[in-house]
Protein backbone atom coordinates (compact mmCIF):
# COMPACT_ATOMS: atom_id res chain seq x y z
CA UNK A 1 0.00 0.00 0.00
CA UNK A 2 1.31 3.41 -0.78
CA UNK A 3 1.88 5.76 2.21
CA UNK A 4 1.34 9.26 2.74
CA UNK A 5 4.12 10.60 1.09
CA UNK A 6 3.31 8.60 -2.02
CA UNK A 7 -0.08 9.58 -1.95
CA UNK A 8 0.55 13.36 -1.53
CA UNK A 9 3.29 12.38 -5.28
CA UNK A 10 0.27 11.14 -6.89
CA UNK A 11 -2.23 13.77 -5.99
CA UNK A 12 0.25 16.36 -6.92
CA UNK A 13 0.85 14.79 -10.50
CA UNK A 14 -2.24 13.99 -11.54
CA UNK A 15 -3.81 17.80 -10.29
CA UNK A 16 -0.39 19.12 -12.94
CA UNK A 17 -1.78 16.75 -15.25
CA UNK A 18 -5.50 17.76 -14.74
CA UNK A 19 -4.32 21.82 -14.76
CA UNK A 20 -2.20 20.87 -18.57
CA UNK A 21 -5.30 19.15 -19.42
CA UNK A 22 -7.59 21.46 -18.62
CA UNK A 23 -5.35 24.62 -20.47
CA UNK A 24 -4.71 22.64 -23.33
CA UNK A 25 -8.86 22.02 -23.49
CA UNK A 26 -9.41 26.05 -23.09
CA UNK A 27 -6.65 26.67 -25.59
CA UNK A 28 -8.27 24.34 -28.55
CA UNK A 29 -11.78 26.06 -27.68
CA UNK A 30 -10.32 29.20 -27.59
CA UNK A 31 -8.25 28.65 -30.97
CA UNK A 32 -11.87 27.13 -32.32
CA UNK A 33 -13.76 29.73 -32.15
CA UNK A 34 -11.13 32.29 -33.48
CA UNK A 35 -10.11 29.85 -36.60
CA UNK A 36 -12.76 28.26 -38.56
CA UNK A 37 -10.62 26.02 -40.04
CA UNK A 38 -8.83 24.89 -37.02
CA UNK A 39 -9.59 21.23 -36.56
CA UNK A 40 -8.60 20.46 -32.64
CA UNK A 41 -6.47 17.30 -32.57
CA UNK A 42 -9.16 15.76 -30.16
CA UNK A 43 -11.77 15.73 -32.94
CA UNK A 44 -11.28 11.72 -34.29
CA UNK A 45 -14.25 11.88 -35.88
CA UNK A 46 -17.68 12.67 -36.34
CA UNK A 47 -18.57 10.16 -33.17
CA UNK A 48 -16.08 11.46 -31.36
CA UNK A 49 -15.82 15.30 -31.15
CA UNK A 50 -14.47 17.49 -28.26
CA UNK A 51 -15.37 20.46 -30.21
CA UNK A 52 -19.09 19.53 -30.71
CA UNK A 53 -19.28 19.40 -26.40
CA UNK A 54 -16.88 22.63 -26.45
CA UNK A 55 -19.74 24.34 -28.62
CA UNK A 56 -23.15 22.92 -27.19
CA UNK A 57 -25.09 24.34 -24.57
CA UNK A 58 -23.00 22.27 -21.63
CA UNK A 59 -19.74 23.65 -23.40
CA UNK A 60 -20.32 26.71 -20.49
CA UNK A 61 -21.13 26.98 -16.91
CA UNK A 62 -21.62 23.22 -17.30
CA UNK A 63 -24.81 23.79 -18.49
CA UNK A 64 -26.38 25.06 -15.53
CA UNK A 65 -25.33 28.51 -14.96
CA UNK A 66 -26.91 29.72 -17.98
CA UNK A 67 -30.06 28.85 -16.86
CA UNK A 68 -30.29 30.88 -13.86
CA UNK A 69 -28.03 34.04 -15.15
CA UNK A 70 -27.58 35.49 -18.99
CA UNK A 71 -25.19 34.10 -20.92
CA UNK A 72 -22.85 36.94 -20.96
CA UNK A 73 -22.49 37.18 -16.92
CA UNK A 74 -18.74 36.68 -15.75
CA UNK A 75 -20.23 33.30 -13.74
CA UNK A 76 -20.95 31.78 -17.42
CA UNK A 77 -17.69 30.55 -18.26
CA UNK A 78 -16.26 27.36 -20.63
CA UNK A 79 -16.21 24.66 -18.44
CA UNK A 80 -12.09 24.05 -18.93
CA UNK A 81 -11.73 27.38 -16.52
CA UNK A 82 -13.68 25.52 -13.99
CA UNK A 83 -11.92 22.59 -14.23
CA UNK A 84 -8.80 24.62 -14.18
CA UNK A 85 -9.19 26.39 -10.57
CA UNK A 86 -11.13 23.04 -9.55
CA UNK A 87 -7.06 20.90 -10.15
CA UNK A 88 -5.52 24.47 -8.74
CA UNK A 89 -7.34 23.98 -5.63
CA UNK A 90 -6.78 20.03 -5.37
CA UNK A 91 -3.14 20.86 -6.27
CA UNK A 92 -2.89 23.57 -3.00
CA UNK A 93 -4.51 21.02 -0.93
CA UNK A 94 -2.23 18.47 -1.69
CA UNK A 95 0.59 20.42 -0.01
CA UNK A 96 -0.77 19.58 3.52
CA UNK A 97 -0.17 16.42 5.56
CA UNK A 98 -4.02 16.71 7.45
CA UNK A 99 -5.93 13.68 7.45
CA UNK A 100 -8.96 16.12 7.27
CA UNK A 101 -7.74 17.42 3.92
CA UNK A 102 -7.48 14.37 2.26
CA UNK A 103 -10.78 13.57 3.36
CA UNK A 104 -11.83 16.59 1.92
CA UNK A 105 -9.57 14.98 -1.28
CA UNK A 106 -11.70 12.15 -1.71
CA UNK A 107 -15.06 14.04 -2.02
CA UNK A 108 -13.77 16.48 -4.25
CA UNK A 109 -12.14 13.56 -6.59
CA UNK A 110 -15.81 12.14 -6.24
CA UNK A 111 -17.51 15.44 -7.11
CA UNK A 112 -15.26 15.29 -10.29
CA UNK A 113 -16.37 11.92 -11.57
CA UNK A 114 -19.65 13.14 -11.31
CA UNK A 115 -18.93 16.60 -12.95
CA UNK A 116 -16.86 14.98 -15.82
CA UNK A 117 -19.80 12.48 -16.44
CA UNK A 118 -22.76 14.76 -16.59
CA UNK A 119 -22.28 16.01 -19.82
CA UNK A 120 -22.15 12.60 -21.32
Amino acid sequence: MCGLGCTKFFNVVLSLVGLGISAFALFVEMKSEVDEDFTPPCDLGEDISCSVLFHSQYGTGFGLVSQFLPANHPANQPNNVYWGIYFAFFFLLSLFNYKFIATFQILLSLFALVGSAYPG
